[in-house]
């Protein structure tokens, strides 16, 4: 560290144009005065925010007798002089906008008082960094004593608290088991300890949360409160508290998911804030009021589309919604969720084969606000059975904190965890720092703690460290206390940094099959792009089109009507999904693409799907390495879900019988389709909810399990109706008339499959009947 200190004090005196670095302590003036020891090659690094202003105590000479004479050098483009008449604050503008303001000169051109420096960020100038050196000669009537500084000023982005609403599934499917043995409900559990351990060390001072568990079942929090509690210590073991609570009423009633969504909007109190909605659902909406497509509104009442609700509040605050869903085969479900972060400013993460509930959890944490959450430097799992020494990563410059989050795949009580944290080592560029990590253990018993150390900061006997360098942290089984044999561990290392700010996206952010999107990242440092890192997005691919594969499997599961049970084609998934040769097919493939720079550090590329709908993973690796940052290392994700192609009509063996009326009940159609793309695929079974059909009215779906399904339609038979997939309108016409083709459209049909457009076909066939005529003319005339 201190030949870094030299080292970084040569280059700022370069680029200050300094010729002899000469500092001793003021004299009269003890060190501890100026906070920082006056010595040879130090750096002072000082933080402010964008619009503030601050009288910096650090800079300021305590009353001693004698006059102060101040000096302030800055480097090109560098700080102006605006106002330095004798008598008068001496005051610089610099290029970034950052103010500063010397203490008041005495007539004779020096000051003997602690008046302090003062320092002001003009917000119209942006963020940025400003280096300059600061002197202090002491004339005491015996002779000058000298104390120069060198001052990196960083202008930041202000810390705005935020308000964070989770918004949780509790309804029947929860009480389902993941693949991993535990139930659905006890992963989102601890996803959501994962999180606000984390979140509450990072967030920034005055964020509130708030929660709301949803199903057809009551609203209401038994333990934790409704409205909005301040972020702190305490916020996980309270959270968890009302979680735990339901495990003695465990999770039951059905999905109503959109009022859940209402519910928990409500509780924000102050449309001027950044509010924060976190969504999971473990499976498709089945009560109102619906979410519709679009993720913009609700429906309103039986009718969708009557009248729709506004799904976002208003206010001047932003509003955003991460949502989180898992492995399924329903493609509404999976597109309602992206639809609903894509209207409103959030992220899509969908978990692997819906084991990961806690792991999409851990991811979403970047997601949540980048200047007031910690950043995801890297991850790392395994089988803790011994010493294990996990890969390097890098922490940059200027990081306020670094925080290792560990969870285990086992409860733990408080004292075994921490003699699993205390076999925990941290190496940074070789040497031993676990004695800067303090221990956050929430509650008596745990799956999961927390290790942070404050950079900058003085720790007792052990001085302080600077956050740039290269990590090394292993890990051991301690002797002294019995673990569990099978005992899995998870490592993720979070940057608490409040400099580099990353925006990433998915364009098109609903893609679809055969048709190329483009996974893209926004780095920037203290407002100024980022231009010299690499990005690297390693995309995980289906192994193959699972509703097609569905739809082809022969297999006819018993389905169960239980309260909020999946369709039946989603029950045949959950039976196949325990065949190893089925889930072999639909194992994901990496794939990796290098996203070059755009300009003004965006970064892109192109990825193509193929044929193969469903779930994406994408997984942005960032490098870069910089003289004004040191080294940086993140990792973030996001999910994204590719619908099957356009609906080929003709070959989805569509009819149409037409029911009169009987009795009581009205006439309508009863329409049998297996819906087929036009690149052959299947769209599959579990689809019923992606119908939607206007003009009459959809009294039932039957989903056959091999992607046909029966809709049962209500209305007059000869009513003109809109028949819909996903938002895809596939039929308009009269409802009797749907299926029915004629031979003239078959046969251009048969022209477009040849490549010939309809009108040139019927010219060929034309010139061909022509040329029949001719030869069959001539040929009897040639008998005759």
């Amino acid at each position: 560290m201190k030949q870094y200190l030299i080292n970084r004090s040569v280059k700022l005196a370069s680029r200050l144009c300094l010729l002899l670095l000469f500092t001793v302590p003021l004299a009269n003036a003890a060190p501890e005065d100026l906070t920082l020891p006056c010595t040879g090659g130090s750096v002072y690094t000082f933080t402010i925010e964008n619009g503030s202003t601050v009288n910096e105590d650090i800079f300021a000479v305590p009353a001693i007798a004698g006059n102060v004479f101040w000096e302030l050098v800055s480097s090109d483009p560098g700080c102006t002089v605006t106002n330095s008449p004798l008598g008068q604050p001496e005051s610089y503008t610099c290029a970034n906008g950052l103010n500063i303001v010397l203490p008041s000169n005495a007539p004779d051109d020096s000051v003997a008082s602690a008046e302090p420096v003062l320092l002001t960020a003009n917000p119209v100038n942006g963020l940025g960094s400003t280096l300059f050196s600061l002197t202090a000669t002491l004339a005491d009537g015996i002779g000058a004593t000298t104390c120069q500084k060198f001052i990196e000023v960083d202008v930041v982005e202000p810390q705005v608290p935020f308000d964070i609403v989770f918004v949780l599934d509790r309804s029947g499917s929860m009480t389902s088991n993941t693949s991993a043995g535990i139930s659905r409900w006890q992963a989102l559990k601890d996803g959501v300890e994962n999180f606000l351990t984390t979140t509450a060390a990072t967030s920034c001072s005055g964020s509130r949360f708030g929660l709301t568990l949803f199903a057809t079942t009551d609203l209401a929090n038994s333990s934790y409160p409704e409205t909005l509690q301040d972020i702190g210590a305490g916020l996980a073991s309270d959270v968890m508290a009302e979680l735990n609570h339901v495990n003695n009423n465990p999770p039951s009633g059905w999905t109503a998911m959109g009022q859940g969504l209402q519910d928990g909007i409500s509780k924000f109190d102050d449309d001027t804030r950044t509010r924060v909605v976190m969504l999971f659902s473990d499976g498709a909406q089945n009560r109102s009021p619906m979410v519709l497509v679009g993720g913009t509104s609700y429906e309103d009442g039986p009718d969708p589309g009557t009248d729709p609700d506004p799904l976002a509040p208003g206010g001047t605050g932003l509003f955003k919604v991460i949502t989180i869903g898992i492995d399924s085969a329903n493609a509404a479900y999976h597109a309602i969720l992206q639809d609903i972060q894509s209207a409103n400013n959030g992220n899509f993460y969908s978990t692997d084969m819906g084991t990961d509930i806690t792991v999409s959890l851990e991811t979403a944490i970047d997601a949540v606000l980048n200047t007031c959450s910690a950043q995801t430097v890297a991850k790392y799992s395994g089988t803790l059975s011994g010493p294990t020494v996990l890969p390097a990563f890098n922490i940059n410059r200027k990081v306020e904190q670094l925080l290792l989050r560990l969870s285990v795949n086992h409860t733990l009580k408080r004292e075994q965890m921490n003699e699993l944290l205390s076999m925990l080592r941290v190496q940074k560029d070789g040497t031993d720092i676990s004695g800067f990590f303090e221990h956050i253990i929430s509650g008596d018993s745990t799956s999961t703690a927390l290790l942070r150390t404050n950079f900058h900061r003085p720790y007792p006997d052990s001085g302080s460290i600077d956050s740039n360098g290269s990590y090394v942290v292993s890990l051991n089984r301690p002797s002294a206390t019995p673990l569990p044999k099978d005992l899995t561990y998870r490592l993720v290392p979070y940057s608490d940094d409040h400099r580099l700010d990353m925006k990433w996206e998915i364009n098109p952010a609903a893609p679809r099959v055969d048709e190329p999107f483009s996974p893209q990242i926004t780095l920037t440092w203290l407002g100024k792009p980022v231009t010299n890192a690499t990005v690297e997005a390693v995309i995980l691919k289906p192994g193959d089109d699972l509703g097609d594969l569905l739809a082809r499997n022969p297999l006819t599961v018993d389905p169960t009507s239980a309260d909020d049970a999946d369709s039946p084609g989603g029950q045949k998934y959950a039976r196949l999904k325990k065949d190893p040769e089925f889930l072999a097919s639909l194992l994901p493939a990496e794939q990796r693409i290098s996203l070059t720079h755009q300009g003004e550090g965006r970064y892109s590329g192109s990825f193509n799907p193929g044929d193969v709908s469903g779930i994406y993973q994408v997984i942005f690796f960032v490098t870069a390495e910089d003289e004004s940052f040191g080294r940086i290392q993140r990792l973030v994700s996001e999910s994204v879900y590719t619908r099957f192609g356009d609906i080929d009509m003709d070959n989805s063996s569509v009819s149409a019988t037409v029911r009169p009326p009987t009795g009581a009940k009205p006439g309508g159609i009863t329409i049998n389709i297996r819906p087929i793309a036009s690149n052959g695929r299947f769209i599959g079974p579990a689809q019923g909810n992606a119908f939607t059909v206007s003009g009459m009215v959809i009294d039932n779906v039957i989903d056959k399990q091999d992607g046909s399904y029966i809709l049962v339609l209500n209305g007059h038979p000869d009513a003109e109706i809109s028949l819909g997939i996903l938002g895809d309108e596939i039929y308009k016409g009269p409802a009797s008339d749907i299926g029915a083709i004629s031979m003239l459209d078959k046969i251009c049909k048969w022209f477009n499959r040849l490549g010939l457009p309809c009108w040139l076909g019927w010219v060929l066939i034309t010139i061909i009947i022509i040329i029949m005529m001719i030869y069959l003319m001539v040929i009897r005339s040639n008998h005759s």
